[in-house]
């Protein structure tokens, strides 16, 4: 069995069971999260596990089709209610209690999938497998979320310069071509109307090289479109006439051979390795995920009144039930502000740098986390650190009001 590590190759994997229309599971692993991906005919169905940003819950509070205490009156109803031995899912109970409708529920669960399927490009070296086998999602739920839109969105997301480089870089004096007429593109892929317009710009004559130059979008996202328009062989890149026969430009076709190949020989897993879909976690793991979350809940309760010694207690609890980043990283931030002593505060201010910096690297989305960087940056005295942090934070939650005054603050004191 052979597996490739990098947001390229899995960038490359979807698009080749896309155009493909392979049936299967594709195994992702990334800065210890682990996402089951199913795959019907080329096109992302079903996902499972992941992150906790993105359980229904959390999907459903983002969307705003629950408030915050109706979520945690769902995990609260959750945690005491089993019928039969059977465990309640989210949406279930959120229809019991009267919050939600089933169409609703449908609607997120389709939500959820598509963002779990974007979260993993989010990670610069993902480690992924692919198992070809239709079989494998005879019992699994159907919400289709075709790569097209989803690949474009997710580079805009995620992807900086360092790694739209290394797409573009080979073919910067080529001359691109597109495979199908802008309008199409733009269509199939989402894009808006500025995007558009760089679309229309590839003629077959002009490089690669200036296009960027002549792009209506800043340099970041013209990168972004490119890159992605290139994934997913949309652009038809042509050597210059005076290039040489061989040279970046083979050695770049090569490389994409090479992907496919390891994606081909992942298919042709023993069937003994394959993975099989669950029907969600065992009982006793399931009880403790829920009481994780509903002791989350009310830390973050706590949280919201100055209460740092209870929300301490609370999230610490989270934590041991449930290790992640995200639990832990608001239990140390409780911690420090309930700390009464300098040394405990300084214990707790380092703890934090530490798992601030792992919390981000899993998601990038993490807005806490952006928050709780950008209070650090300014106890080591770096305002442009945390301007940009907290710049960050407001983007990902423009309801965090504390966010939002320090930002305020900071951008008066360098422009005053």
């Amino acid at each position: 069995m052979s597996s490739a590590r990098s947001s390229v190759e899995l960038v490359s994997t979807l698009v080749d069971l896309w155009r493909g229309e392979h049936s299967g599971v594709l195994e992702i692993d990334a800065e210890g999260t682990h996402t089951n991906v199913y795959v019907r005919r080329g096109v992302p169905v079903f996902a499972e596990q992941g992150g906790l940003r993105d359980t229904l819950g959390r999907v459903l509070v983002e969307q705003g089709a629950l408030t915050q205490e109706q979520y945690a009156a769902v995990i609260d109803h959750m945690t005491s209610s089993y019928v039969d031995d059977v465990q309640m899912r989210f949406g279930e109970a959120a229809i019991a209690l009267g919050y939600l409708t089933p169409d609703q529920v449908h609607g997120a669960l389709a939500e959820q999938v598509r963002r779990k399927v974007m979260s993993c490009l989010q990670h610069e070296q993902p480690d992924h497998v692919f198992y070809e086998d239709a079989s494998l999602l005879d019992e699994v739920a159907s919400f289709p979320c075709a790569p097209p839109p989803l690949v474009p969105e997710g580079i805009r997301r995620f992807w900086d310069p360092s790694r739209t480089g290394p797409v573009l870089e080979p073919h910067l004096e080529d001359l691109p071509r597109l495979v199908s007429s802008a309008t199409e593109i733009g269509g199939r892929f989402g894009l808006t109307a500025p995007e558009l317009r760089l679309v229309r710009l590839v003629d077959g004559e002009s490089s690669l090289s200036a296009m960027r130059v002549a792009s209506p979008l800043d340099s970041l996202l013209t990168d972004q479109v490119l890159a992605a328009l290139l994934l997913l062989g949309e652009l038809d890149m042509h050597p210059p006439p005076s290039a040489a026969p061989f040279g970046r430009r083979e050695a770049v076709r090569r490389r994409a051979a090479a992907i496919a190949l390891q994606a081909r020989r992942a298919r042709g897993a023993r069937p003994s390795e394959r993975p099989r879909p669950s029907s969600g976690p065992a009982r006793d793991e399931h009880q403790a995920r829920l009481r994780a979350e509903r002791r989350f809940q009310k830390g973050r309760h706590h949280m919201r009144y100055d209460a740092w010694a209870a929300a301490s207690e609370e999230l610490r609890r989270a934590f041991e039930l449930q290790p992640d980043s995200e639990y832990e990283l608001y239990a140390l931030w409780a911690e420090y502000r309930a700390a009464r002593y300098p040394s405990e505060r300084e214990e707790a201010r380092q703890r934090l740098a530490a798992v601030v910096d792992v919390a981000l690297k899993r998601d990038r989305r993490f807005a806490f986390g952006h928050y709780v960087r950008g209070q650090l940056a300014l106890l080591d005295g770096d305002d442009e650190r945390a301007e940009k942090s907290f710049r960050n934070a407001v983007a990902l939650d423009p309801d965090d009001v504390d966010a939002q005054r320090h930002l305020r603050l900071l951008v008066s004191r360098r422009q005053g």
